[in-house]
């Protein structure tokens, strides 16, 4: 047996709008992928874990915790892989009074 710490692993989450389709067993995700001085869309096979009751799924294995997940590809018209995307960081998409 090994002690409850040892037992417990660490799971990236993404938000369940961030994946392609939902209802497909096998998740997809778009990332934004450096190429030379700009980011492309790319599709990326991920394995799933659990849902949580907050929208968000578990990711076992696809993703590495430096990955820029696209979080909502419904909002992005066009969308395919290899498609010039602008990532935009979550301290500079808020506004400041």
């Amino acid at each position: 047996r090994l002690p409850f710490a040892a037992a417990m692993l660490a799971v990236l989450l993404v938000p369940a709008a961030a994946l392609v389709d939902p209802s497909d067993a096998r998740g997809r995700v778009w990332v934004a992928e450096v190429d030379g001085r700009t980011h492309v869309a790319r599709l990326r096979d991920v394995a799933l874990g659990p849902s949580s009751d907050a929208g968000f799924v578990a990711v076992h294995d696809g993703l590495r915790i430096t990955d820029r997940v696209v979080l909502d590809p419904s909002v992005i018209p066009g969308l395919a892989d290899g498609v010039r995307i602008r990532p935009i960081d979550a301290s500079t998409s808020r506004s400041t009074p």
